[in-house]
Parts: structure tokens; C-alpha cells; sequence
């Protein structure tokens, strides 16, 4: 099967979070939408920067769903809207204990899982995201060919380093991967798209917790289920999303 058409089922109803907001690419009109919903056939590029725009100056738009209906609908809309951001990938952990309890970072204000910036080689090929292939991106400069020949870091050893250096912790093993989040950003003028993948993970709780303060990490603590409520009170949507996923499909499992 082409490898473009392999992704095709894979990003089919991908959600990005921008902010407290959502856009939604759909290989399909939605059936039915709210009133603060906006609703969007994609055209083109240029169409879909235009629309992108007016998503984020509409102070009162909440969600917006930009769908297609072309024969191999989802692959044009994506790699169009990808072309609209830079690309920065992260990897993190979703931590539990023995007891059951779930460590989580303090930082900049907000509950948060420990995750970091990362940097992955590109590849013409289905084992990798979409946004990894050249057909996708523009030709990587010589500065980033350097840079990139550096790297070799796989996604599960980066988020356990990156959960190392933010809470202290050195005793960690991987259980399982997690959906990946997807979130927009704007910093320094740029538009930024940030794909994080995820991985549950368990760590004896003997350890002592260090927060990594260079990284404005405040705090790191185990909190039981009971006491997640300060948590989804005071975290961002793709993590909250995140954590309720997880959470319903492990009561239904």
C-alpha cells in the first residue's frame, strides 16, 4: 500500500488544541455541530491559512471543524495545515506508582505531566509520523541536517529522559504508549505545532522527587485519584483530554 494512503486512516479526525480552543481535520462533514461550532469545507492552502486566522481572532469561536471530501480526503488537508506551523515534537510520561498514584509537575502555574522538547530524524517511512516525511515538510537546511545527524533518540527513550531530568526520578520503566496530544502555540512571532507523544510508565514512589527549577518546575507530586480534581482544575485541555481518555478506557477495559 502507498504510504501516503497508510496515513490516511491514521490522521482521520485529528485534534489539535489551540488554547481553550479545537480544530478538528475530518475526512467527512460532521453529522451535526453546536452552535458554537465552525463548520469548513478545506479548498486550498492558501483558503486554509485565511480560515486558520479568523479561528484566532474570533474571540467567541470555540471549535472549528475543517473537513474534505476528496477521494483520499484527510492527506492534502494535512499536509496543507502542517505546512502552516513549524513543527517542534515532544515526549513525556504519564507516571503511576504502586499505590496507584500519578506523579505530576508544577509549572509556570499549572499542573502538568513531565514532557520535553525533542528532536527525531526524518524518514520515508510508515514507522514514523506523517509530519517526519520529506513529502511533507520542506528540504531540511544544512544546519538541521547537522543537527539532526546527532540525534537518534527513539520516542520512549526521550520521554524517560525527559521525566528523569524534570522529576528526579531514576528508577523508571515503560508499561505502554499513549494516544499522542497535539497543541498550537504562537512564541516569537511563529506559529507552532507541537505533537507530543505519550507513554504510561511506572516508578517505585522510594524515590526522591527534584524538580528540575531551570525548567520552572515548582513542584512534583504523587496525587491519588480522589485527589486529581486540583489537577483537571488547573491543567491544559490536551492534558486534561488526555487524562480522561486514559481514565474512561481503563474503566471500560
Amino acid at each position: 500500500m502507498d504510504s501516503k494512503l497508510e496515513f490516511y486512516t491514521e490522521i482521520t479526525g485529528m485534534k489539535i488544541f489551540l488554547g481553550e480552543k479545537t480544530i478538528l481535520l475530518s475526512d467527512r462533514p460532521p453529522v451535526s455541530i453546536s452552535e458554537s461550532d465552525t463548520k469548513v469545507a478545506f479548498h486550498s492552502k492558501e483558503h486554509l491559512k485565511k480560515v486558520f486566522q479568523e479561528f484566532v481572532e474570533d474571540e467567541g469561536a470555540t471549535n472549528l471543524i475543517i473537513y474534505t471530501e476528496s477521494a483520499y480526503p484527510t492527506i492534502p488537508l494535512l499536509s496543507s495545515f502542517l505546512s502552516l506551523f513549524k513543527i517542534i515534537e515532544a515526549a513525556g510520561g504519564f507516571v503511576k506508582n504502586e499505590k496507584g498514584e500519578c506523579l505530576f509537575i508544577y509549572r509556570r502555574g499549572k499542573w502538568d505531566l513531565p514532557k520535553g522538547k525533542i528532536t527525531v530524524r526524518r524518514h520515508r517511512s510508515t514507522d514514523h509520523p506523517l509530519w517526519q516525511t520529506d513529502d511533507f515538510l520542506p528540504e531540511l537546511t544544512a544546519e538541521e541536517h547537522k543537527e539532526q545527524a546527532k540525534i537518534k533518540e527513539p520516542y520512549d527513550k526521550a520521554a524517560i529522559r525527559e521525566v528523569m531530568e524534570e522529576t528526579g526520578l531514576h528508577d523508571i520503566r515503560i508499561i505502554r504508549e499513549l494516544p499522542r496530544t497535539y497543541h498550537i502555540y504562537r512564541q516569537r512571532g511563529k506559529w507552532i505545532l507541537k505533537p507530543t507523544s505519550w507513554f504510561e510508565m511506572y516508578a517505585p514512589d522510594d524515590q526522591a522527587l527534584i524538580p528540575e527549577e531551570k525548567e520552572d518546575i515548582s513542584e512534583v507530586r504523587w496525587f491519588s485519584r480522589d485527589g486529581m480534581k486540583i489537577i483537571k482544575e488547573n491543567t491544559y485541555p490536551s492534558i486534561r483530554e488526555l487524562l480522561c481518555n486514559y481514565f474512561s478506557s481503563n474503566l471500560s477495559a
